[in-house]
């Protein structure tokens, strides 16, 4: 064997040993990892959290500068009486942000966000419910009661589909959604239909709770088209031809 053929074997069989205890070291490293965190639930549970609204983070935009008060859903049954959780099953995951005053519903099994509202405190309305079918994750402290807040909602058909604005208010109704309808009118603009449904913060100050019915909905937050009139509310839906009689939110 010559000379070069013996320094790129040498060479060869060096960066193999260097592979191969890397990969030792990797599953080393993961191994003692794993049994910190079975020896510590706590840790584990924070770690899990973190991962779950890192998910939740490529949904929609969390509140920055505040770490949410977390729960699991044991026991729906219990729940059957607050509006906030009537589509919640068993393994649902609520994270609250108090400064903000969010409250996110969200579903691990599928990835999706199934309710989300602006809050004063906590979307549990009875503190013995809460004991009850809400764990606290490790840590956190069990959410408080406070009355969901209600907002005006005003729709506009931006089609020339019929009583669409009656099959969303029938259909929040359904959901006990927080929203009251004030008013429904048509959009002044329904040739061209509006292509999109939009969701509109009237207020200025209610983004969390347009991004939330948009979610519902399936439509997108924005701004007052040019010529259609402000109506008095907090909110605003002007339902485009992406509209479906029977959305099924998120």
């Amino acid at each position: 064997m010559t000379s070069g053929r013996k320094k790129l074997t040498v060479g060869l069989i060096f960066v193999l040993v260097i592979a191969a205890l890397g990969t030792s070291l990797y599953f080393f490293v993961q191994y003692r990892r794993t049994q910190a965190l079975l020896k510590n639930p706590a840790e584990a549970a924070k770690l899990e959290q973190q991962q779950i609204l890192k998910k939740i983070a490529t949904l929609i935009d969390l509140p920055a500068g505040e770490e949410p008060t977390a729960a699991t859903i044991t026991d729906v049954s219990k729940l059957k009486d607050q509006p906030f959780f009537s589509t919640a099953v068993v393994g649902d995951r609520l994270f609250f942000f108090p400064n903000a005053k969010r409250a996110i519903l969200y579903r691990p099994s599928t990835g999706k966000i199934i309710k989300m509202t602006e809050i004063q405190d906590s979307p549990v309305t009875n503190p013995e419910v809460a004991g009850a079918a809400v764990t606290p994750a490790p840590g956190t402290a069990t959410p408080s009661p406070t009355p969901v807040k209600k907002f005006n909602l005003a729709i506009y058909n931006g089609t020339t589909t019929p009583r669409l604005a009656n099959n969303l208010e029938t259909f929040l109704t359904g959901r006990n959604a927080p929203y009251t309808v004030v008013s429904k009118a048509n959009a002044a603009k329904q040739d061209p239909e509006y292509p999109g449904t939009l969701v509109i913060d009237l207020t200025g100050s209610e983004g969390a709770a347009a991004d939330s019915l948009a979610a519902l909905i399936g439509g997108k937050t924005g701004t007052l088209p040019a010529g259609e009139t402000k109506p008095e509310a907090d909110l605003l839906v002007i339902l485009g031809r992406d509209y479906s009689p029977n959305p099924t939110g998120q």
